[in-house]
Parts: structure tokens; sequence; C-alpha cells
């Protein structure tokens, strides 16, 4: 199956020729390669086997191989982004299977290795984001990568410098029924729906690996938790039943890592959809990226035990420890008073010192974010917005939301209203 190169063999490329320097690595396709092209660049070569895939006998299966990496190198998907090392070259050997030539890259530990790690939660964050945001370039070429898994993403560096990248596209779909993809993947990251054997890989069950590894990332366990084995995991994943979610989920599991309930319910309603049985169900990447950044703002660390989960105005403890959450602004009353806001507040003639000017229920003040506000003005003589940077604005009745935050003031004839962190 395999006609593996000795370190010394020449073979030739359309990017001129390589010397393999490497052993080799043995994967489900084939087998990869460090190696150097004549221009001295260092890169890495992976040759197909000669197996027969799928309904083709093995010299249908190689022609159509053919075919596939000459479309890869043609795309030059690579120049999407650097992160995304997907081949420039191809081997010239029409006899032999085929092989395509991308960047060797020193350093990169595969995310199957650094997930065991005990790494920053913010790096963890990182993965998630940068792994999103490839995909979705490659998604918006409408292109699946069609193999996303643990050992397909790599991770450079730490930090501030930590880089995702995503690698081996022989398993693509280009949308190009001429050109289907051979295989579906590993288990631990497979869709349902291409357990089945009616579908082949594409942008919906690159989502749903996605899914598996943002599972994995946010929460800080495999998604495997609590099973005994892969076809026990296989069996609960098929109805959607996450290690540890209170609303479909299965309690086997849920000791560790961190809570399901630390994100916030519009992560874990993508979450849950990402990784459904049907592909209906999938939502884009991109519409993933949207959900991500919007509630990144919100991530904190308790107070209490240190531990990471996202603010939301309903929520009223860690829910690791149980620590209160904290507010999301606070309020200095006209009397000296600090008032926290929670939930949604009112306040008026009798909770800001009695003026007759001031209405019964001159103000609702709403929590949006952490560090953040919404006023709603409900007395008849208005009320005066001073920002922190000394813009000021008079508010009449029926004004809102109006966006409050940290060192703005609200004051009507003497009654001043400050809100801080």
């Amino acid at each position: 199956m395999f006609g593996l190169h000795n370190i010394g063999t020449v073979i030739n490329t359309s990017a001129g020729k390589l010397t393999i320097i490497g052993d080799p690595l043995i994967g489900g396709e084939g087998a990869g390669y460090k190696a150097r092209l004549a221009d001295g660049r260092t890169v890495f070569y992976k040759e197909f086997n000669r197996a027969a895939a799928a309904d083709l006998d093995a010299d249908q299966t190689m022609r159509h191989r053919w075919k596939r990496t000459r479309w890869l190198v043609q795309a030059r998907l690579d120049k999407l982004d650097s992160r995304i090392n997907a081949p420039f070259a191809i081997s010239c050997d029409q006899r032999a299977p085929p092989g395509y030539v991308c960047t060797w890259i020193d350093g990169l530990t595969t995310l199957e290795k650094w997930r065991g790690n005990a790494v920053p939660y913010a790096d963890r964050l990182n993965v998630v984001g940068q792994l999103a945001y490839l995909l979705s370039l490659l998604h918006a070429r409408t292109v699946a990568q069609g193999d996303v898994n643990a050992g397909n993403v790599s991770i450079v560096g730490m930090g501030h410098g930590l880089d995702v990248h995503l690698f081996d596209f022989g398993n693509f779909n280009n949308g190009d029924p001429k050109l289907r993809p051979l295989m579906a993947g590993e288990a631990e990251h497979m869709a349902f729906w291409l357990r089945l054997g009616k579908a082949v890989p594409d942008m919906q069950s690159d989502a749903y690996a996605f899914g598996v590894i943002s599972y994995e990332m946010l929460l800080a366990r495999p998604v495997t938790a609590g099973c005994a084995n892969v076809e026990q995991m296989l069996a609960r994943l098929e109805h959607g039943r996450l290690p540890g979610d209170p609303m479909l989920g299965t309690p086997q599991g849920a000791d560790q890592g961190l809570p399901y309930e630390i994100l916030p319910p519009s992560l874990q309603t993508q979450l849950r959809n990402m990784l459904a049985p049907t592909p209906a169900f999938v939502p884009r990447i991109d519409a993933f990226i949207a959900h991500f950044k919007r509630e990144l703002g919100n991530l904190i660390a308790c107070g209490g035990c240190g531990m990471p989960y996202w603010w939301t105005a309903q929520r009223e403890a860690c829910p690791s420890c149980s620590a209160p959450s904290p507010a999301a602004i606070t309020v200095k009353l006209p009397a000296g008073g600090i008032l926290p806001i929670r939930r949604n507040t009112v306040l008026g003639r009798g909770s800001l010192g009695g003026a007759h000017y001031l209405s019964a229920e001159h103000l609702l003040i709403q929590p949006v974010a952490l560090g953040a506000a919404a006023a709603y003005v409900r007395g008849r003589n208005g009320i005066k917005l001073i920002r922190s940077a000394g813009t000021r604005l008079f508010l009449p009745q029926g004004s809102g939301p109006i966006a409050i935050a940290p060192g703005d003031l609200l004051e009507l004839e003497g009654t001043r209203l400050e809100f801080s962190e």
C-alpha cells in the first residue's frame, strides 16, 4: 500500500527538485516527510498511497487523487492566510501517486497533544478564535477542509505569540461532485451523519468538528468525558448529549474541566447546535464568530475561586464556587450610598432624596454588560447626561435606551447620580 521513500530520495515537483531529509510520518491517506527544495527551502511533502478508496478501484482512486491534488495546488489556499498550510506545489511523476508540497513549520505541537496540557484559559480562547477565523476564510471560498480534527490543527508559541495552523487538505470539498472527498475523517470529530455513510465531508461537518474542538477548549475537558469507550461517546453524541449540559446532556464527565454553565446562553446554544446530530441545525462558522466576539467582553475571573466564566445580567453567582457575581455597574446615590445594578432598577423621588422635580419612577436603569447599563427616562422633567469625556446632553421624558458607562453622570437640579465599575 505504501511505497515509502528513503532519506535522500529526490522527487521532481512543480516547485523544483525536492530531497527527502526525514523519516516518514504515516497517516490514513499516505505518508509525509520533511524535505528540502533545490532553492534551499525546508518543506513538508505528503504523498498519497495507492489503496483504493470508497467505490473506486486503485487506478480510479489514483486518477481521482491526481485531479483533486492539481485543483488544490492551483487554488493556492495558503494565500488566504499563512496559517492555512495548504500546498503550493505538486509532484510531477504521473506514474506514481500524487504528492504535494507545503510549508514546513518548526516548533509546532498538534492540538491533540497541546490540549492535554495545563494551558492558560486565554490561550484556549485564542485557539478557538483563530481556528474559527481560518475556517471562515476557507468557507468564504466555498471550500471545506474536510478533516478538521485535533491532529490537523497545530499550535506554535503561547500567549500573545500563539498561532494556530490548519494542516492536511487532502480531504477538501470544493462543492464539485467530480472532485468529491474520498474519506470521512476520524471518529472523535466526525459528524453523526457522516458515520451513517450517506454523506461526504462538507462545511457543515467542518462546523461540527470545530464544535467538538470548541467544546474541549472552552470547557477544558474532552467531549469523551465520562465515556468508557469510543462507542459510548458516539452513541451519546448521536443524540446531541454533551457532558455536563444541563439542558440536553448527561452528568457523566461533568466533574472534569469547567462547568457547562460558565458559558453565556448564546454560546451554550451555539455548541448544542454545532454538535447537533442533524446537519440542518448546524450553524455557519461565521455565525459562531459573531457570538464569540460579542461575548468576549463579558468573560471574567471569579473573585472567589479565580475560575473563568461569562458574566450575564441574569447570573447571580459563579458556577464553580457560588461566589456572588459582580454587578454590571454601580451608582453613587445623592445621599452617598452605593447601589449595585444587578437587575432592572427603578430610581425615583423616594430613593433619590424626595425632590419634587423628580417623578416617582423617574429612571429605569437596566444592566446590559459588565461595565455597561442602559437608562430609560420616565420622569416628565427629563434629566441631563454628562459623559466622562465632558459631553453634555439633555434627555427628555421617553428617552432610551441611553448607554451608560463608568464615569458618566445623570443630573437634574442638583440631584446627581455617579456611575462607576
